[in-house]
């Protein structure tokens, strides 16, 4: 860690693109002021760090949220199956298709 000491009103230019200048300095303590590129983000660290701890918790959420997409995308397999595969005669003979997928009697077989 590189540690400096500033007065009020100098600066410190960190690669050609950002400073950081001493605004005031008042009952122990200091006000900077910094200018960077808008794509440069600036955090104090306790935003940092919840900022960081919410993208985690998206992320696990994510994952449970991709399980469901996966259920869902079973039983639309399994009701494409049963209408790719099936003839429309036995259909109408066993119950209506829309009831079978209500209920829940299609399987993968």
């Amino acid at each position: 860690m590189l540690i400096l000491s500033r007065k009020k009103g100098e600066s410190i230019i960190i690669n050609g693109n950002i400073e950081i200048t001493i605004a005031d300095i008042q009952d122990g303590k200091v006000r900077i002021g910094i200018e960077a590129p808008k794509d440069v983000d600036i955090h104090r660290r306790e935003v940092y760090e919840a900022i960081q701890k919410e993208n985690k918790e998206a992320i696990s959420n994510k994952n449970v949220n991709l399980n469901i997409f996966k259920e869902i995308f079973k039983k639309i397999k399994n009701i494409l199956k049963i209408l790719f595969k099936t003839p429309i005669s036995i259909l109408r003979r066993q119950g209506s298709l829309q009831n079978k997928i209500q209920g829940g009697n299609y399987n993968e077989n």
